[in-house]
């Protein structure tokens, strides 16, 4: 078991040669750096200032890393389209993966991916969701809300209770445990997960067991040292983050809603254990110490972990990045440990019919 505050020392080297534009910061592992040349020349060097629709269409780290390193290294014995109801009369894209060997009953993992509330995708959330179902051992249910800023907050929130609402649900149509229910983020998905285990907590709905938050996007864009330190990082910049949250909020009082920030607004006592995980290369690297220190407050048992010479966006690069691989290890392991805890699963129910799950097999 790691201690509850980790900085992984990993070796690293200054930017060569023709990386400078690609790693301003000159922090970056050599493979990190490809990864960075790669999207620098797929994306474009304004890529962070990108209008909402040219931002959706941009590769992502992940999906360089998986171009970069072709091969299947997560397979799935089920790999299926779902689309979840809301109560607003909308239906949210979501895919369930679930790895080979687990066996009948496994726990549940509702994971919510990252793109700065203006971005996003199923495709590009898919090498993190496969790499923490088999690192978590379980089914994960990757849950595509809503974006900014054609719906601003609270949607994306909305949208996230509402998944997590149909999945607690779903145990007998879809053949999972029902009582080792867990969430995993990235970015502003990160932010999601937390949030919907608030809300869980205050609405009397079924608790994660565990969270395992990666690179969180949980503040409302102040100036903390990171801000300064990584002002011009790639693939997230500090104007990127800030302008991220200006699309996603009404006007300023929208940031200071606790599901913004609720590292400063929001009582987190009673939250599952928590494993945080940040990239030293991030201007959202503060924000991560900050829930840290809430959540030690609140009493909430958590862990963190930095990553050095990597950057916002690596987790899913676990194609290319020995980091990254870790990282899934890492936040896969606090998951399971959470499901563990559950001593008792509960025996398999008849199998029903559920209208309102639509299913697309693969």
């Amino acid at each position: 078991m790691l201690p509850r505050r980790l900085f992984l020392a990993t070796p690293f080297a200054l930017a060569a040669c023709g990386g400078a534009e690609a790693d301003p910061t000159g922090e970056a592992t050599p493979e990190m750096r490809a990864l960075l040349q790669g999207f620098l020349r797929r994306n474009g060097p304004e890529a962070g200032q990108a209008d909402p629709p040219r931002f959706r269409g941009q590769s992502t780290l992940a999906q360089i890393a998986e171009a970069q390193h072709p091969g299947e290294r997560h397979p799935m014995a089920r790999h299926e389209a779902l689309e979840v109801p809301t109560p607003f009369g909308e239906t949210l894209p979501a895919r369930l993966y679930l790895p080979e060997g687990l066996g009948e009953r496994p726990p549940l993992v509702v994971f919510f991916g990252n793109g700065a509330w203006i971005g996003g995708s199923l495709d590009a959330s898919e090498p993190l969701a496969k790499a923490l179902a088999t690192e978590a051992g379980a089914m994960l249910l990757s849950v595509q809300g809503r974006l900014a800023p054609e719906h601003r907050f609270p949607i994306a929130h909305e949208d996230a209770l509402s998944a997590w609402r149909w999945a607690v649900r779903q145990s007998a149509t879809l053949g999972f445990d029902p009582r080792r229910m867990a969430m995993a983020g990235e970015g502003s998905g990160a932010n999601l997960a937390l949030a919907t285990a608030l809300a869980a907590r205050d609405q009397h709905l079924p608790r994660p067991v565990a969270l395992a938050l990666g690179t969180p996007m949980i503040g409302a864009g102040g100036d903390t040292a990171s801000m300064a330190r990584y002002a011009k990082a790639r693939p997230l910049d500090a104007e990127a983050a800030r302008r991220a949250l200006r699309l996603v909020s009404r006007g300023p009082r929208d940031l200071q809603d606790a599901r913004m920030d609720p590292a400063r607004r929001a009582t987190l006592a009673g939250l599952p254990r928590t494993l945080i995980v940040n990239a030293q290369i991030d201007p959202l690297l503060d924000e991560g110490a900050a829930l840290e220190t809430a959540l030690v407050a609140a009493e909430v048992p958590v862990r963190r972990i930095v990553f050095p010479g990597v950057t916002h966006g690596f987790l899913g690069c676990g194609a290319a990045l020995p980091e990254a691989r870790l990282a899934q290890r890492e936040m896969g392991a606090e998951l399971r440990a959470g499901f563990a805890a559950i001593r008792d699963p509960v025996p398999a129910p008849p199998v029903m019919a559920n209208r309102n799950a639509r299913v697309a097999r693969r």
